[in-house]
C-alpha cells in the first residue's frame, strides 16, 4: 500500500502488444471489462496472445484480492505529436522563450513523456545561454 488516499493508491499498467495482437484484444475487449472475465476467455483464444501477456494476468490473479478493483481495457494508440513554431519562438516581456518539454513534443507517457526527451539538451542549453552573457 502506498501512502495516498484508498482513491488515489492505484497501479496502471500499459502494455505494448504486437499488431497481431491488436486484432484479438479488439475483438473481446470492446469495453472495459473486470480482470475476472479474462478467466473466461476461450482457451483458443488465450493461446493466440502473447503468452507474456497471459502470464502477466495470471500473477495478477495471483496477488490480487476479492475486493480489488482490476480491469481491462481496450487497446489504444498513441500518436507522439510535435508543436512547430512559426519562424519566431514565443516571446514574453520581450525575451525570447524556449519550449521544452510538453510545450513542443508529447511523447511516450512510458518514456518520461515531452520533457524526458529534452533533457539531454538542457545542458547544452544553458551553456549556450551563458555564452550570452
Amino acid at each position: 500500500m502506498g501512502k495516498l488516499i484508498k482513491e488515489l493508491n492505484e497501479i496502471l499498467i500499459i502494455v505494448n502488444i504486437k499488431e497481431a495482437n491488436v486484432e484479438i484484444f479488439n475483438h473481446f475487449l470492446k469495453k472495459t471489462i473486470h480482470i475476472d472475465k479474462f478467466e473466461k476467455i476461450d482457451e483458443k483464444i488465450k493461446l493466440q496472445i502473447d503468452n507474456r501477456i497471459v502470464e502477466l494476468i495470471k500473477i495478477i490473479f495471483k496477488t490480487k484480492s476479492k475486493e480489488d478493483e482490476i480491469y481491462l481495457e481496450p487497446p489504444f494508440s498513441f500518436t507522439p505529436r510535435i508543436k512547430l513554431f512559426d519562424k519566431d519562438l514565443p516571446k514574453y516581456c520581450d525575451k525570447t522563450i524556449i519550449p521544452i518539454g510538453d510545450s513542443c513534443y508529447t511523447g511516450n507517457a512510458k518514456v518520461g513523456n515531452g520533457l524526458g526527451m529534452h533533457l539531454l539538451y538542457v545542458e547544452e542549453l544553458v551553456k549556450t545561454i551563458a555564452k550570452c552573457f
